[in-house]
């Protein structure tokens, strides 16, 4: 290849917009990259240069929102829409302790029916929590070992 030749470069950037999304008078940037239907858009909330949140849309439709809240460059939330129905099917966030709490609507009615924890963030399950319709906690499952399970019902 010469020196006055491009290669192509997969993916590619399909849209950069620079806008106030927050309204807090700083420009924030937006990203949008696309590969073979899919599509990635990283958004810079707060004008410092870093990326706040990154959305992943599938051509299939489904979708994963990664937000920053914390500015310590890795996602502490995560919002998936597994279907492409625009509803989030579950939410995922990460505690102070660095455990993780797994928030699912299995019904599709926007409230969490399913909570599944791992509270020392060693990437197994501790805990699985049952919920009602009006998100009060039904029962838990304790993971005590691998293959034991204990139920404490609320």
């Amino acid at each position: 290849m010469s020196d006055n030749e491009q290669a192509a470069v997969e993916p590619t950037v399909e849209a950069v917009a620079l806008v106030d999304i927050d309204g807090d008078g700083v420009v924030d940037a937006v990203v949008a990259v696309e590969d073979n239907g899919d599509t990635v858009t990283f958004v810079d909330v707060d004008g410092d240069g870093t990326v706040d949140a990154v959305i992943s849309s599938s051509a299939d439709g489904s979708t994963v929102v990664a937000i920053d809240e914390d500015g310590d460059g890795s996602p502490d939330v995560l919002l998936v829409d597994v279907d492409g129905d625009g509803t989030v099917d579950a939410v995922i966030t990460r505690t102070e302790d660095g455990g993780t709490v797994v928030a699912i609507d299995e019904d599709g009615d926007g409230s969490p029916d399913v909570l599944l924890v791992d509270v020392d963030g060693d990437g197994t399950i501790d805990a699985v929590a049952t919920l009602d319709e009006n998100g009060e906690v039904v029962e838990i499952l304790e993971v005590v070992e691998e293959s034991t399970v204990e139920s404490d019902a609320v």
